[in-house]
């Protein structure tokens, strides 16, 4: 190296210096190790390539670029790892924290409800990084991070104290050996996953990181097996578990925690769409003896249904039939018994809830303003399918509202579900009635399976006639704006509406949705699902080769097909749910989320299902379809 030297010419030498030495990111590296020198942001090196560096930073910098030479990780010589918007202190006593650990981070952030305490439980919490992420986020959590090397725990106390974060305890065990027997609600866990061929292969710079964050035995699966085996002990009934995987793993350690009496709920991808991450629940019943009681449609149901609205003015959960799915009611003025429905869903707490009302005289108590296009979509969709989004008097919560100043408002087309809203006396927060994500029920039997233990009553009201959820539009002066498709299609409000338009979100699928469900992944089941759109014979092609492609691989195969395409198809057997005749969306509409639920208890490694075209209801099914298959949606 030259005595002279600008940001400029520095920058342009030492990236051609790392690139002889194999680093694959040389000019990245380089700018992150000088900006750190001149204590400056990277933008700063481009507005000032001329400048001149003094002798003490070029000394500073020739020490560091030694070291990354030597394929030293760039975050060992800073000492610092950004990590979900924070600086984690790291050295070469803990995992350098990657960015596809900020996945499983965002997932449980996704469903833990902020103003709830909620307690996490981090096994091989290394440099802090998961567990002080979510404490930061959620601030009425607090969590123990357990690790078997002290000198790991040490670097974590420093983060904690680094961040002021004062909720955190740190144990110093072998996974659960010294950890006090207390019920969490989160098990979370980037555990060491590689085996013994995966430790000769490592990448220079993994190298520095500690064995024993990267070693998971032969296969790489022992520490999934100890987290299934004991974990279970230390969450309580319907807590959840996450915990990373490596390449290929997801499966076998989904299995692991399932043999143990978990959940399966889904698994995560990563940046690369590798799966990444599993989500699982631990089962069992909780602590509500929950009432399951059949409505008659006669004068007997009178004392059921004063019951149902004295428990929903306790503050108790209640889950009621609509003509869409059911949902699980809770006083909707009622700031805590709305979180009670988050919790009882682990439902993200941004995700607005629809209140329901059993008539228009209900809306005087929650709207500050009803425009006349809103009354005129009252006057002939209600009761029935459709949600209308208006502005909320401060009557009602944000916990109601994700935090908008906006409420959404429904009449259901259910005569039993009006007669216990007229019991209940106040507006009712009725999101669909089940654990978050999964498919939504239309039979009581359906919600009492996701939620038995977590509410007081479930009403029986037979099975639901539409099968997805309400339609919900925004009125705006003389527009009206399609939230979420539902059974009130486009055409039926463009009939009573001057203008009538879509959600940027729900066309490009880009941006933030305003609807409850579309924010997140929803109504899907276990099993992935791939979805097939066409002609009977055009989609009895598409299934005959992917049948073709699973009996190679050992797979085992579930069918949601219509009528035709199973005859076409000549597949048989148990794991077949027909949904009704070829094109049919209505049928479909009633019995998409029945279907999806019947691979719950008849497991399959894949879902491979039949859509219909849109326009119509079709609209809203393909719009759930395409959620439950995470856009694994093809026309043939």
């Amino acid at each position: 190296m030259n005595d002279l030297w600008t940001i400029g010419s520095l920058l342009k030498w030492t990236e051609g210096f790392f690139a002889e030495k194999g680093i694959d990111t040389p000019r990245l590296d380089a700018e992150i190790l000088l900006a750190h020198v001149l204590e400056k942001e990277r933008i700063y090196l481009y507005a000032h390539f001329d400048e001149p560096m003094t002798s003490t930073e070029l000394s500073a910098y020739k020490e560091m670029i030694k070291k990354r030479a030597a394929r030293y990780p760039v975050a060992h010589i800073l000492g610092i790892k950004p990590f979900m918007g924070l600086d984690f202190i790291v050295n070469e006593h803990v995992l350098v924290p990657r960015p596809e650990t900020e996945l499983l981070v965002e997932a449980v952030l996704e469903i833990c409800p902020k103003e709830v305490p909620v307690r996490v439980l981090d096994m091989g919490t290394g440099s802090g990084a998961i567990l002080l992420s979510l404490l930061s986020y959620l601030p009425q959590a607090t969590g123990t991070g357990v690790d078997i090397s002290s000198d790991a725990l040490k670097i974590a106390a420093e983060n904690s104290e680094a961040l002021h974060i004062d909720r955190a305890q740190w144990v110093n065990s072998d996974l659960f050996t010294n950890v006090e027997a207390h019920e969490y609600d989160w098990l979370v866990s980037n555990p060491p996953y590689l085996t013994a061929p995966d430790m000769q292969n490592l990448e220079e710079e993994v190298k520095y990181d500690p064995e024993t964050a990267l070693y998971g035995g032969t296969d790489g699966l022992d520490i999934y097996r100890r987290l299934a085996s004991e974990g279970g002990a230390y969450l309580k009934v319907g807590g959840h578990c996450i915990v990373e995987v490596g390449a290929g793993q997801s499966r076998q350690v989904a299995e692991l925690f399932t043999d143990q009496g978990f959940e399966f709920v889904r698994i995560i991808k990563d940046y690369a769409d590798t799966e990444r991450h599993v989500l699982l629940r631990k089962k069992g019943k909780t602590v509500k003896d929950t009432k399951l009681v059949k409505l008659t449609g006669t004068s007997e149901d009178k004392n059921v249904l004063e019951e149902a609205g004295r428990l929903i003015h306790q503050g108790e959960l209640v889950i009621f039939p609509t003509e869409t799915v059911y949902g699980i009611g809770a006083n909707g003025l009622d700031a805590a018994a709305c979180r009670a429905i988050y919790t009882a869903k682990g439902r993200p707490s941004d995700n607005p809830l629809i209140l329901t009302v059993p008539d228009k005289a209900g809306v005087e108590a929650v709207v500050s303003y009803l425009p006349p296009l809103a009354e005129t979509l009252i006057e002939n969709f209600w009761p029935g399918p459709l949600t209308l989004v208006l502005p909320r008097k401060d009557t009602v919560p944000d916990a109601a509202t994700g935090g908008l100043d906006t409420v959404a408002l429904r009449c259901p087309d259910h005569a039993g579900c009006r007669e216990f809203l007229k019991a209940a006396g106040v507006p009712v927060a009725g999101p669909s009635a089940n654990l978050s994500g999964r498919p939504s029920p239309t039979t009581a039997a359906e919600a009492f399976h996701d939620m038995e233990g977590r509410v007081a009553m479930i009403l029986d009201g037979g099975s639901c006639t539409v099968g997805v959820e309400s339609t919900i539009v925004e009125v705006l002066d003389n527009v009206v704006t399609i939230l979420r498709p539902g059974a009130v299609t486009e055409e039926m409000l463009a009939e009573v509406a001057p203008y009538v338009t879509t959600d940027t979100h729900l066309v490009t699928g880009k941006g933030v949705p305003k609807a409850p469900g579309m924010k997140y992944r929803h109504y899907a089941p276990e099993a992935p699902v791939r979805v097939f759109v066409g002609s009977a014979d055009q989609v009895s092609k598409a299934v005959g080769e992917v049948r073709t492609a699973a009996e190679n691989d050992g797979k085992r195969l579930g069918y949601l097909l219509s009528r035709e395409v199973i005859e076409k198809s000549e597949v048989t057997g148990k794991d077949v749910y027909c949904w009704g005749t070829h094109g049919n969306k209505t049928e479909l509409a009633k019995e998409l989320y029945r279907g999806l639920l019947f691979f719950d208890e008849h497991p399959v490694d894949l879902i491979v299902a039949e859509g219909v075209e849109t326009g119509g209801i079709g609209t809203a099914v393909m719009n759930r379809m395409k959620k439950a298959a995470d856009g694994d949606v093809m026309t043939v």
